[in-house]
């Protein structure tokens, strides 16, 4: 039997495949230049407030001066921010200082970071409600989402980081999730918790808005696989903006110290909470964090104070002039940004992130 192939086929077979290659290379260069186009794009979230905290509308773009490295760039000014998407991931600490338990009327466990064992007592012997600070966080997801087609991930996190929820637009079992969640163990992986948070946005699609909430302590305790710089160029480098809603861990450790003066057999450690006090603001990860990429940096203490905090954070979030810009053939590396209004006023303060990180990419 003949295997040869007879030269008039052996030619359209050649020539097929060689058009196949074509195209395909044709697509691929598509997509190169598409994904080129949208990378090169530098995003600037910027929020334009009085010095007393309002929000100043009705900006264009000329109002706006944007900087790369000192050079003067094209201000391109998203006009409809409003119908935006977002892709907001929240990461919850649930370790360390964040561990301590009520008992609902129904008997289970309600995860509340904020209130001592003392007051949650004292909650319960006056038979009032002692709520935890975060327990109105849904229906705060809830109008922070809105109509719209933003998506909401929740991540928990100890001593390791636990996806708690995927993306996901439908709020509502989320909301009810979120009041009953368990302690963790005796770590705040901080770090490895936003950078677990980063990748997941990493993977929403590029015209989302990409937002990072943390609550938690100021401090890193067991992080393992990342660091602050890290982490900062992750932020930079994904168009994430991080936010931060901190708690103090000194009340708590302050009132185990007054528990441990009630039993005669022990003296208090008085010097425990202030050293945990001083080495919270050495390092204050979180407080880092947020002013790499312009976001906010607030504490709260108690449910009244975090909410408050969490509808002033998401207000701002609104709020914010989507800015941008497309450097030309950027060298790769980081580049200091400097956003400020073309006609100075000492009664407005913008915000916006100081730097963005610079890939080089193969042609």
């Amino acid at each position: 039997m003949n295997n040869r192939i007879p030269l008039a086929l052996a030619i359209v077979l050649l020539a097929t495949i060689v058009s196949a290659q074509s195209i395909d290379s044709s697509r691929k260069e598509e997509e190169t230049a598409r994904f080129r186009s949208q990378s090169n794009l530098v995003l600037i979230p910027t929020l334009v407030t009085t010095k007393t905290g309002e929000i100043e509308y009705g900006l264009s773009a000329k109002g706006f001066v944007i900087e790369d490295d000192g050079l003067r760039q094209d201000v391109i000014l998203d006009d409809a921010p409003e119908g935006e998407t977002f892709s907001l991931v929240l990461a919850v600490q649930i370790g360390r200082s964040a561990r301590a338990k009520i008992k609902g009327s129904d008997g289970a466990s309600q995860f509340d970071p904020f209130y001592s064992e003392e007051q949650q007592k004292d909650c319960r012997l006056r038979s009032v409600p002692c709520r935890p600070a975060i327990a109105g966080l849904g229906s705060m997801l809830d109008a922070f989402i809105g109509a719209s087609k933003s998506e909401v991930c929740v991540l928990t996190f100890d001593s390791q980081v636990h996806l708690m929820q995927d993306f996901t637009t439908d709020i509502a079992p989320l909301s009810e999730r979120l009041r009953v969640l368990a302690p963790g163990d005796n770590g705040a992986a901080t770090l490895d918790a936003v950078s677990f948070g980063i990748r997941m946005l990493e993977a929403r699609p590029r015209d989302h808005r990409r937002v990072l909430i943390l609550i938690s302590e100021g401090r890193d305790h067991g992080s393992h696989s990342t660091s602050v710089a890290a982490v900062t160029e992750g932020l930079t480098i994904s168009n994430v903006i991080f936010y931060s809603l901190t708690f103090s861990p000194f009340k708590s450790a302050f009132m185990n110290s007054l528990k441990s003066y009630a039993r005669p057999d022990q003296s208090p450690d008085f010097l425990g909470p202030i050293k945990e006090s001083v080495g919270g603001l050495r390092h204050n990860v979180t407080e880092t964090l947020a002013e790499s990429t312009a976001g906010e940096y607030r504490m709260f203490g108690d449910q009244r104070n975090f909410e408050s905090n969490f509808a002033e954070l998401s207000n701002d979030i609104r709020g914010q002039y989507l800015l941008s810009f497309r450097p030309n053939n950027p060298k790769p590396g980081p580049h200091t940004i400097r956003v400020r209004l073309r006609l100075e006023d000492g009664d407005l303060l913008v915000r916006a992130r100081p730097a963005y990180w610079a890939i080089q990419r193969t042609p």
